[in-house]
C-alpha cells in the first residue's frame, strides 16, 4: 500500500493518473484499489476493481497477453467466444502472431480458432483477438486444455484456458 497527498485548490480541477505494477510473484486474482479523498471535514472513497491474470513468457517479450475467461463450459453445438487481450508494455510497435492448440488433440476434440491470427500493437496500446470454441455431437465429453500463444520478434507468451465439455 502506498499513500500520496497533494493539494487541490478551490475552483480547480485536478486529474489523477494511477499506475499499478505487478511482479511475476503477484498472485493471480481479484483485488480492489481504494482511493480516498479528504478535504477538511468531507471525504470520499472510490474503489476500483483490479484483476491480475496469469501468463508465461519472459519479460523480453515486450507485450502482455491475458484472457477474460480461464475456464469455459462448452455445450455441444453451442459455440463459445473468449477474448484474448494483448498490450504493448514498451516503446516498441510490433505485430504479434496468435495461435491456439487444444490438448488432448484428436478427431473428437473441440475445434479452436483464433481470429485475427496477427494483431498490431503500438506503444501503450491494447488490442483483442477472439478465440472461438466449438464442440459437435462427436466431441468426447471431458476436460481439455487450450494453449494460446502470442509470438513477436521479441519473444513469446502463452496462456492456458480450461475447456470442459458437458456430457
Amino acid at each position: 500500500p502506498a499513500s500520496t497527498s497533494f493539494p487541490i485548490f478551490p475552483g480547480t480541477m485536478t486529474g489523477v493518473y494511477l499506475t499499478v505494477t505487478t511482479t511475476p510473484e503477484t498472485p493471480i486474482g481479484n483485488y480492489n484499489v481504494t482511493l480516498d479523498a479528504v478535504a477538511g471535514l468531507e471525504d470520499d472513497r472510490l474503489v476500483l476493481p483490479l484483476t491480475v491474470y496469469g501468463q508465461t513468457g519472459g519479460a523480453d517479450a515486450k507485450f502482455l497477453m491475458w484472457t477474460d475467461r480461464e475456464t469455459v463450459l462448452l455445450t455441444r453445438d453451442a459455440p463459445e467466444a473468449v477474448n484474448i487481450g494483448l498490450s504493448s508494455h514498451s516503446e516498441f510497435s510490433m505485430g504479434v502472431g496468435i495461435s491456439a492448440a487444444i490438448l488432448p488433440a484428436n478427431d473428437h476434440s473441440p475445434t479452436v480458432v483464433v481470429s485475427p491470427g496477427n494483431v498490431s500493437l503500438y506503444p501503450g496500446a491494447s488490442n483483442i483477438a477472439v478465440l472461438s470454441l466449438r464442440a459437435d455431437e462427436l466431441t468426447a465429453p471431458g476436460s481439455y486444455t487450450v494453449e494460446v500463444t502470442g509470438t513477436s520478434n521479441y519473444g513469446t507468451r502463452t496462456i492456458t484456458i480450461t475447456v470442459n465439455v458437458d456430457a
